[in-house]
């Protein structure tokens, strides 16, 4: 028997090893979870918020993390490994995402294609060989 999700659950986001390595999976089966993804991104890449609370966001079920920080830097502060594990213990995972304007720009831009096909997909939003995970946004892959 498969488990429903609340109707106002429209993502679930949880970490496990994956097939390159550590995974974070952030998953929907409704176009506007994705949508609100990407609104999250763009928030970030415009400037209007400096650091956003995944594990903070009620709407949002998340399995395996602690906490989930997505961080606006200025572009000179940019780095090229932008996913962090900052915490490993008992207490749980933390996790920290640093991407300049430009950064979190190209992570909405690439969620595009979902949005646009509308048809079960997925798409890598940070590198397995530098960052301490591969996040990865997937949609009707549940």
């Amino acid at each position: 028997m498969t488990e429903k999700r609340d109707s106002d659950q429209k993502i679930l986001i949880s970490f496990g090893e994956g097939a390159y390595g550590p995974s974070i999976r952030i998953e929907s089966c409704s176009i506007e979870g994705i949508m609100e993804i990407r609104n999250l991104f763009l928030e970030l890449a415009a400037g209007r918020v400096r650091e956003i609370r995944l594990h903070e966001i009620g709407s949002l079920k998340i399995e395996d993390i602690k906490e989930f920080f997505l961080k606006y830097v200025p572009g000179e502060r940019a780095h090229r490994k932008t996913l962090k594990l900052a915490q490993t213990a008992s207490k749980g995972l933390i996790f920290h995402w640093e991407r300049s304007s430009e950064g979190w720009m190209e992570c909405a831009e690439l969620l595009e294609g979902i949005l646009q096909d509308q048809s079960p997909g997925h798409q890598y939003l940070t590198d397995e060989a530098i960052d301490d995970a591969l996040v990865i946004v997937s949609f009707m892959e549940l």
